[in-house]
């Protein structure tokens, strides 16, 4: 329903939605207040998060979709049942957001407001290791129109956006192994100061030396640990 109300009368929409859901996501990264979940949030235990069934239902219409560094209980790879359904949960509301963007760009009404729900959903998803934001953001980099210069000039200038760059590079390094997160990232990472010097030798130093402490632990039976072997070099990528 919402992405036929989107379709159909965009400026409105726009114009009243995406503040609201801007509002929305930053307060409950910027704020202690207990967000109320419903039934069905993927719990790796299946435990109801939600307790009596009066309880399930606030009290008004909400869009909580927001997810929180808190509720993810496994990082990406390491449980593929729970990351399945942890993608089936957000990746439609993800795609709303998408097409939010896109929209807006069609219309020419890329607003600051827009540029910062963009990113703070980006943040949110990276445990998902969804590439829409990347995708997007590389074709507005390399576009030559005054709004896609304005809009990556706004993306840059938000700390956000500093911080979603670096939770790639500190905690999400598998993801640069999709050659679409990669492209944006050389895009991107000349334009903003993520990590110093010596953090990223540091950085590099760890990575090299547990690669090579894992490949003499494998020896001499490399060859039948091949698969987890690459899967430990692959974090190698930022």
């Amino acid at each position: 329903v919402l992405k036929e109300l989107v379709l159909l009368s965009p400026h409105d929409f726009l114009h009243t939605l995406v503040p609201f859901l801007q509002h929305n996501h930053c307060t409950y990264h910027h704020s202690n207040i207990p967000m109320s979940f419903g039934p069905y949030l993927p719990c790796r235990e299946n435990i109801k998060l939600m307790g009596a069934k009066n309880n399930i239902r606030p009290p008004r219409p909400e869009l909580n979709m927001c997810l929180l560094p808190s509720l993810v209980e496994s990082s990406k790879g390491k449980d593929e049942v729970y990351d399945g359904m942890l993608l089936d949960y957000f990746l439609s509301y993800h795609q709303f957001i998408h097409l939010l963007c896109r929209v807006a760009i069609n219309c020419e009404k890329f607003t600051d407001t827009l540029v910062k729900l963009s990113v703070l959903i980006a943040y949110e998803g990276l445990p998902l290791h969804l590439a829409l934001f990347p995708k997007l953001w590389t074709e507005l980099c390399q576009s030559q129109s005054v709004m896609a210069k304005t809009c990556v000039k706004l993306l840059c200038d938000d700390p956000a956006f500093s911080e979603y760059i670096k939770c790639i590079l500190m905690d999400e390094r598998t993801f640069l192994n999709n050659n679409v997160v990669y492209s944006f990232l050389t895009c991107f990472l000349p334009k903003i100061q993520v990590l110093s010097g010596p953090s990223c030798s540091n950085l590099i130093s760890v990575l090299v030396m547990n690669l090579l402490t894992e490949q003499s632990n494998l020896q001499p039976e490399l060859a039948v640990h091949r698969v987890e072997l690459n899967k430990t070099s692959s974090l190698l990528n930022a």
